[in-house]
């Protein structure tokens, strides 16, 4: 399909390839998470007894310290930091990828973490990236320090809440 055709779709509301590009809503936290779930159906076979990592690369200028939390804990992302109490999600757009909800079996425990690698495409000095690990707080082995190069970690700390490690400012 020509260009001109996925624009004259888009201005009669069906939004094409293009879309953010021309004018198109940008959801970074859903589009965080859904290459998320792409990679989680892939046939991994796991060791239990082993932690694993996802690892995801982002490229999207959108996509802040905010949509990221967003799309890993969800609404309640919140409440892992101590800022209220949490709001327990029923609808599964409002949960995050590694899920809080009140009572529920924990989903996606088999990953200790995820990895976002930011900042990163082939041009870019090594130095500039930034491995932001955030920590499942489902995970059947949690993540061992020292095994990824990390730039910061969103870990639980002392005293029950969570928290980025090394310190940065929360959303």
């Amino acid at each position: 399909m020509r260009a001109s055709g996925l624009v004259k779709e888009a201005a009669f509301g069906r939004i094409g390839r293009l879309g953010p590009v021309i004018g198109g809503l940008v959801d970074s936290q859903q589009r965080l998470k859904n290459r998320l779930e792409g990679k989680r159906k892939l046939g991994y076979v796991l060791d239990p007894a082993i932690p694993f990592v996802l690892v995801v690369g982002n490229r999207d200028s959108f996509c802040g310290d905010l949509q990221r939390l967003l799309a890993l804990y969800g609404r309640d992302w919140e409440a892992l930091v101590g800022r209220r109490p949490p709001l327990w999600q029923k609808e599964l757009k409002f949960r995050g990828f590694l899920g809080l909800g009140m009572g529920e079996t924990p989903y996606n425990s088999r990953f200790s973490a995820v990895a976002v690698i930011n900042g990163w495409v082939p041009w870019t000095d090594p130095a500039s990236i930034q491995w932001l690990i955030f920590d499942n707080p489902h995970a059947r082995v949690p993540l061992p320090n020292g095994l990824l190069p990390i730039t910061h970690r969103f870990e639980l700390l002392n005293g029950g809440t969570w928290g980025w490690r090394p310190a940065r400012s929360l959303p």
